[in-house]
């Protein structure tokens, strides 16, 4: 891993742990509840239009919307990116662009896994729940980004702007190969998902524009690159940003159920640890006596 990769990592990881440490034992039993949790969350995402709510389709309507109003102009888009090379906008994206050393592939699985696993890792050498959860949201975010993006693949094929010849229309079914891979725009969906799934789990304080910023630069480079139209890079951000949200809320409900929990235990211990049954003149006493704290 880059030394600049590993001082990301480190620093992510410290904001996680400063915001939220609520620590937890790490055993067989709780890691085997995360994994369960994780694959659940993959599941729930893939099906995810059929337990949509209403809210989430005048959403879906949106970005409908949006994908209609740039496609006429995706050509015009990626002419004038290829004309103004220079621009603060086309400039902005150099770190992540492919040919960058160390961030040209960082939203992909090659660094989305790593990154994943030391945050689980570390959560364990710690008991610290909220690494594991920034670990384990980010991996499902990614497996269930990369479904659904290798599903597309194989169903619509659509040119790259590097090899369409400035025809934005190439779109046909089934898929074809790599030059026609262009919808969705994978990198913007799994740089939103992870981004978007730690801004709302957690206070990233100051970095949480910082990611967001990042996660901008990441999706607007595969632009520069000449990889996606705009058009699909709108999509792939807005489904990232809807994937990183319900994740964030999946396990916001899990922390809820597991504190109503923990507020009921000192009432079922308090009642069970003043009762006592002994003998007495006569027969049997019963007496109970709690301390409720």
């Amino acid at each position: 891993m880059q030394p600049t990769i590993l001082r990301s990592l480190v620093l992510t990881t410290l904001t996680i742990t400063s915001a939220a440490a609520l620590p937890a034992q790490v055993t067989f039993k709780t890691t085997g509840n995360e994994i369960r949790d994780a694959v659940l969350d993959i599941a729930h995402i893939w099906t995810s239009p059929f337990h949509a709510s209403t809210k989430d389709w005048i959403g879906f309507i949106g970005v409908a919307a949006g994908t209609a109003a740039l496609l006429p102009v995706d050509d015009q888009i990626d002419s004038w990116i290829v004309r103004h090379p220079n621009a603060a906008v086309v400039r902005m994206t150099d770190p992540w662009n492919e040919e960058h050393p160390e961030w040209g592939d960082l939203s992909t699985g090659k660094r989305i896994l790593p990154i994943s696993g030391a945050l689980i890792v570390s959560g364990m050498v710690s008991d610290n729940r909220k690494l594991r959860e920034a670990g384990w949201g980010c991996l499902s975010a990614w497996q269930a980004s990369g479904t659904l993006r290798t599903v597309l693949y194989e169903t619509i094929s659509r040119e790259r702007p590097a090899t369409a010849n400035g025809d934005q229309y190439l779109i046909d079914t089934p898929g074809g190969e790599w030059e026609q891979h262009s919808f969705i725009g994978g990198h913007a969906a799994n740089a939103l998902a992870c981004t978007t799934f730690w801004n709302t789990r957690f206070k990233m304080g100051v970095l949480e524009p910082v990611l967001y910023a990042g996660a901008l630069g990441i999706s607007l480079s595969r632009m520069a690159d000449r990889r996606h139209w705009a058009s699909d890079t709108w999509v792939g951000m807005a489904t990232g940003y809807a994937m990183g949200r319900s994740l964030a809320a999946r396990y916001a409900k899990r922390e809820s159920r597991r504190e109503r929990k923990q507020q009921n235990e000192p009432i079922r211990a308090g009642f069970l640890d003043g009762l006592n049954i002994g003998p007495a003149p006569g027969g049997l006493s019963m007496t109970w006596s709690g301390q409720f704290r």
